[in-house]
């Protein structure tokens, strides 16, 4: 079975992650809430009002394509990789399909994550999504 976790980019169209996981014939759609993470980041209250909302609208839409969408609560992101891993052999995962997200914080959690499945032999396949160029192709 083949996991497609959605971070930031909370949409159906475009979405190269999503388009990959839904390759195999059984995949499963994952959000992770982190309200603690996002205090450290001093999300605004609206922000996260709006990400919770489109998170709803999310899960509607995949309702609507027959994929089974799983939200977990894992306050801080160094809790992830562990918890991830957890599911990802409770649900005899795969491969996490994901798009790349730029930040500093998101990379490292990203590389740690993937460190994490790979000892268990769980790919983790993160895709360009979001920028025309990969990261650092350009050079000056």
């Amino acid at each position: 079975m083949h996991l497609i976790w959605f971070r930031n980019d909370l949409r159906l169209h475009d979405h190269a992650a999503l388009w990959h996981a839904a390759q195999s014939k059984q995949c499963l759609a994952l959000i992770i809430l982190s309200p603690e993470q996002w205090q450290l980041h001093q999300d605004a209250p609206i922000k996260i009002d709006f990400y919770l909302r489109r998170v709803q609208v999310l899960k509607q839409q995949l309702d609507a394509l027959n994929i089974r969408f799983v939200i977990l609560n894992i306050p801080r992101w160094k809790d992830i990789p562990e918890q991830l891993l957890s599911l990802c052999q409770q649900l005899q995962i795969s491969t996490v399909h994901c798009n790349i997200e730029t930040g500093v914080n998101e990379q490292q959690r990203d590389q740690t994550v993937k460190q994490q499945l790979q000892q268990h032999q769980i790919v983790l396949e993160s895709y360009e999504d979001r920028t025309l160029f990969p990261l650092g192709s350009i050079r000056n």
